[in-house]
């Protein structure tokens, strides 16, 4: 079942892998102290959101939360809201 709200569910994705802390749609993944292990359930869970295939390497590209929402809709096609 697809969400409304894109933005939302992937920050409620990023919060669950990061203990629950707060975001902003600046914070950086590397920063955040990203492991692959983070990395994959990140992506796993976006791909289960969506229903999609995205490659991991997306996430290395674009680590920066705004910027990875951006990448992950333009894939999936879907606006960003």
């Amino acid at each position: 079942m697809q969400s409304k709200n894109i933005t939302h569910d992937i920050i409620k994705i990023w919060q669950e892998q990061f203990g629950g802390i707060e975001l902003s749609l600046d914070d950086e993944f590397f920063a955040l102290g990203g492991s692959s292990l983070i990395a994959v359930r990140i992506i796993n869970g976006v791909q289960g959101l969506l229903d999609i295939e995205i490659p991991i390497v997306t996430l290395f590209k674009y680590p920066q939360l705004r910027t990875f929402i951006e990448e992950v809709c333009a894939i999936s096609r879907l606006p960003q809201k």
